[in-house]
């Protein structure tokens, strides 16, 4: 059996930050790297090229899966409309889908929305 962790980047300022800092460091290893949120971001495609991965937008777990087989890390996120770029996480079948292939998920979880 795999071993898979899930870590949560919670606290006041510097989440995404620490988040893309750790996915890089972690998939230059050669680790499969999974990146999400459950709660409202805005993750850009700039930011993951940066770290080596890529950034996918939509709500399509099996594709973020198939990415993590060649890339890592990858950034599995939904756009929210009329939110000026924000995003928020996969729903939780799509999560379920997209971490079968991940050895590490990394998750901004909180924010000032509670």
């Amino acid at each position: 059996m795999r071993r898979q962790e899930f870590w949560s980047f919670i606290g006041a300022g510097g989440k995404s930050t620490l988040l893309l800092l750790t996915a890089e460091k972690y998939a230059r290893e050669g680790r499969r790297v999974l990146v999400t949120t459950t709660t409202h971001t805005a993750f850009r495609g700039e930011q993951l090229k940066k770290a080596g991965g890529t950034l996918l937008l939509g709500n399509d777990g099996a594709a973020a899966a198939a990415l993590l087989q060649q890339i890592s890390p990858v950034a599995a996120v939904r756009e929210l409309p009329g939110e000026g770029g924000k995003q928020k996480g996969l729903s939780e079948p799509e999560l379920g889908r997209a971490m079968a292939a991940a050895e590490l998920v990394l998750a901004e979880a909180d924010g000032s929305r509670g």
